[in-house]
């Protein structure tokens, strides 16, 4: 069964665990004590301790707001034995006076603070990221001796299926040694019991590159399964690899082969082929190494023509 890359599906930012009587937290960039403070009060009362989080460094506090007395009378017990008139002046003269406390945060949202504060500074606040994954050396058995591509991941649905399964789980950063965001997020999914949520999900992409140099894009965020990015497939040279289609139109455009790149164009070939495109030799009058595939609506068939 696939791993999520998170174990929490939050959308709004909370913490679980030890703290998870905590509402919805409040962001607060670059803000100093006092701002903070003033954030958690703007909150106003709720019976539930409110977060207030500053992405810019990562500083989490904690506070506490609720209905103090107001003129010596306790809001709870206005009105009470009261009828009529009487009991309506009195909750009106009991409005809530708003008292606001600061609470002990614990060492472990303090650290996942700061971890998503690297986070959030690494994307310039888009909590969405990218990483390269080196695959050339991942062994896949329904492949021995030889090694998938690219033009494997869209021709077979299983292999897809295990590499979906390698980006959702947190050790696709130990494929992608020295990337900026591999060690808070890291920490961040270590701590499940305790993982801050957010209000934009962190997102990341991971550009899966395999022995041949060709390389799909997952879209890996976390809380979910990973999945792959349709029209991300490339080979070695950079050329487009279609996706598997049920409309033979989409299989329609021009690829260029230059001088070398003769193993490149063989796969590229022999996918067309399986994906149920027909290649034939001929004059192509687009110049050398321009490998043209044209869809001919009447017939709902694509020809890829290879120059001779």
């Amino acid at each position: 069964m696939r791993k999520a890359f998170s174990t929490s599906a939050s959308i709004a930012l909370a913490i679980l665990g030890a703290q998870s009587a905590a509402a919805a937290a409040t962001r607060c960039i670059n803000c100093n004590d006092t701002q903070m403070y003033n954030a958690a009060r703007a909150a106003g009362a709720s019976p539930s301790p409110i977060l207030v989080w500053d992405p810019a460094d990562g500083d989490v506090k904690r506070f506490r707001n609720y209905c103090g007395a107001l003129n010596g009378v306790d809001p709870g017990t206005a009105g009470k034995g009261a009828t009529g008139r009487t009991a309506r002046a009195s909750a009106t003269q009991a409005t809530c006076s708003l008292q606001t406390e600061e609470l002990a945060v614990t060492t472990t949202t303090i650290d996942l603070g700061r971890a998503l504060g690297e986070v959030w500074r690494a994307t310039g606040g888009t909590m969405k990221g990218m990483i390269v994954a080196d695959f050339s050396d991942v062994g896949f058995p329904t492949y021995l001796p030889g090694k998938p591509t690219a033009h494997s991941v869209v021709l077979d649905g299983a292999l897809r299926g295990r590499i979906l399964d390698r980006a959702s789980e947190p050790d696709i950063f130990q494929m992608a040694p020295g990337n900026i965001l591999a060690g808070p997020i890291e920490f961040i999914l270590s701590h499940g019991d305790a993982f801050l949520g957010f209000t934009d999900s962190i997102v990341i992409t991971v550009n899966v590159v395999f022995a041949d140099g060709s390389k799909v894009q997952v879209r890996a965020p976390m809380g979910e399964n990973a999945t792959y990015v349709p029209g991300s497939a490339r080979d070695n040279t950079g050329q487009l690899l279609p996706d598997r289609s049920d409309n033979m139109q989409d299989y329609n455009g021009r690829w260029y082969y230059p001088p070398g790149s003769g193993d490149d164009m063989n796969a590229f070939l022999d996918l067309m082929r399986q994906l149920g495109v027909q290649v034939v030799y001929g004059t192509t009058g687009q110049g050398t190494g321009v490998i043209p595939c044209r869809w001919n609506p009447e017939s709902n068939e694509t020809v890829c023509m290879l120059p001779r």
